[in-house]
């Protein structure tokens, strides 16, 4: 296979933005006139154009090649095909070549090392899968899709069929929603949502806190392009453009375009259009304002005491602890836990922006960015891409999208009220039992936790029957609010303590990644873990014997 592909001169183009940071710093700003474009924006992309580089890539294509390789490769050649004269013998000539030849192959060493290095520091940490799933397929060459079969069991063959089954059945379309030709709100006059500098302030440090190995949009500039502009005029002008969109409460259209990548889902069937996961890919620009409205969303009182994940302070550790050592000191007391657990099915697509801004009514810090919400969840079209080419366009207008920053939170903002609600049925369900009820939730993942502290009264429950009723109740008013759940992703465990008699049909169930038995041992969790780290060594030492990765003692 053979295409070519674009890609950023990243030594040019710092070549460039270190020689007008001196004279941004003089007042010098006749580099950022001269960058074609009205706005900061267009400029940056100006600037982007003007360092791109077309990429001939083939499978035999090695990505840690360089021009120091080639310049080297050519002072080999040139040593091996030297003509004899002026002095010269053939063990002279033949001399030479060997030491370009081994000055060759010890920079292929050190460039496939730096390459490895570079790899693993931005995403061997975060996902050290990732490294393998790298090496066998450094350019995503290899084709993975074949024919597919979609929900209902139609096949689709061509890419135009599979690009309207995977958007059917993955995003979906509402004719009572908003279409695409709506996407331009009217303009009206707005008060401004905040100080202009104050935002500015915040956009700059939201910059800060981003990677600059992100994937970008399909305007191709990262957060790496971004951050490398920040000391020159045309950064500055960026930085209030950003500023000045929030504080209107505006977001350009274009800032909103995505690329939506499917990948295959581990473990599923890839002739299915549910064995595909889609990974969308936002412009970084639009993804910078984004962040600044949920830094300041999360902190506008409107989420559920027990709601974590995509909240400061909130991570899936902290969940988790919190619900093991509660049941762990009511167990030690002699109390009864019961727990159980709901998955809610399609996850941000079920947010309805009706009901958002109801709930950003309810605060000062809300009201603010109702208008900029009605711009985020106009209806979007986006480009689909798989094998590492595109294949066509998709749009949709339900939900709140994947992969935007601010998506979590406006997910837990709409389902909290929806657990407060759930929380209360229960506690009135129970009532004059003497037992305490505590709902937290991670993202999507909702616990019910029954906690009996009394030991006597924990004798007598039937926990088992009680988890039943509450998973009633639960349906009940997820049913009543809209919030589907998944039924086949329901799990309920009694815990019990270690004193117990052995059973050889020990229960457990997985939350947030975290694997509890009924007695809280996670013996069955580190196991899980051990065998995945095995796994995973087998894979790393494949990796070596690759034709274009290194040895495992580099």
């Amino acid at each position: 296979m053979r295409e070519e592909r674009l890609r950023i001169d990243w030594d040019k183009l710092g070549i460039e933005v270190a020689g007008v940071e001196e004279d941004h710093e003089k007042g010098d700003d006749g580099w950022y006139q001269g960058l074609e474009g009205t706005t900061a924006y267009e400029k940056l992309k100006s600037l982007r154009d003007r360092h791109l580089k077309a990429m001939v890539i083939t499978e035999r294509s090695k990505r840690w090649w360089d021009e120091e390789l080639t310049e080297q490769l050519k002072m080999t050649r040139k040593a091996r095909r030297e003509k004899l004269g002026d002095g010269m013998t053939q063990r002279e000539r033949r001399i030479r070549w060997q030491v370009e030849k081994k000055k060759m192959r010890a920079l292929v060493r050190e460039k496939k090392k730096e390459c490895w290095q570079k790899f693993c520091e931005e995403h061997g940490e975060k996902d050290p899968w990732e490294i393998v799933k790298w090496a066998k397929d450094p350019w995503h060459l290899k084709g993975t899709m074949k024919k597919l079969v979609d929900v209902g069991g139609v096949e689709l063959g061509t890419d135009e069929e599979k690009v309207t089954g995977l958007v059917k059945d993955h995003f979906g379309w509402k004719d009572d929603g908003r279409g695409v030709e709506e996407a331009e709100r009217e303009e009206e006059e707005r008060e401004p949502t905040d100080k202009q500098g104050q935002l500015e302030e915040e956009v700059r440090k939201a910059l800060s806190g981003t990677s600059s190995s992100s994937a970008p949009g399909p305007d191709e500039i990262g957060y790496r392009v971004i951050k490398m502009v920040m000391g020159t005029k045309l950064g500055d002008e960026l930085v209030k453009e950003v500023a000045g969109n929030l504080a209107s409460g505006r977001i350009p259209k274009e800032w909103q375009n995505s690329k939506v990548v499917m990948i295959p889902k581990p473990g599923k069937d890839h002739n299915k259009t549910k064995g595909w996961r889609p990974i969308n890919l936002i412009n970084c620009i639009g993804k910078l304002g984004e962040k600044v409205v949920a830094n300041r969303l999360q902190e506008s009182g409107l989420l559920h005491r027990h709601q974590f994940g995509s909240v400061k302070g909130r991570s899936a550790t902290e969940a988790a602890l919190r619900v093991v050592t509660k049941a762990q000191w009511c167990m030690a007391r002699g109390g009864a836990v019961g727990w159980g657990l709901w998955d809610v099915k399609g996850g941000f697509q079920n947010v309805r922006e009706e009901d958002v801004t109801r709930e950003l009514e309810k605060s000062e810090e809300g009201r603010k960015w109702i208008p900029w919400c009605r711009e985020f969840f106009r209806a979007r079209e986006f480009e689909m891409e798989w094998d590492g080419r595109a294949r066509g366009r998709g749009r949709t207008n339900i939900g709140a999208p994947q992969g935007s920053p601010v998506s979590p939170v406006l997910f837990l903002i709409w389902i909290a009220p929806i657990i407060t609600k759930m929380e209360t049925a229960l506690k009135r369900k129970f009532a004059g039992k003497r037992v305490e009820i505590e709902m937290p939730s991670y993202i999507d993942d909702v616990q019910g936790g029954i906690y009996i502290w009394e030991p006597d009264v924990a004798k007598r429950c039937n926990m088992g029957a009680m988890l039943e009723e509450a998973n009633v109740e639960v349906n009940r008013i997820a049913e009543e609010n809209h919030l589907p759940l998944e039924d086949s992703k329901h799990e309920r465990l009694v815990l019990r303590t270690k004193k117990r008699k052995k059973s050889r049909d020990v229960k457990w169930v997985k939350w947030i990644g975290i694997i509890m038995d009924e007695s809280l041992t996670f013996d069955k969790h580190w196991q899980s873990r051990i065998e995945k780290a095995r796994a995973m060594l087998g894979q790393l030492n494949g990796i070596s014997i690759s034709n274009w990765g290194i040895s495992a003692t580099s």
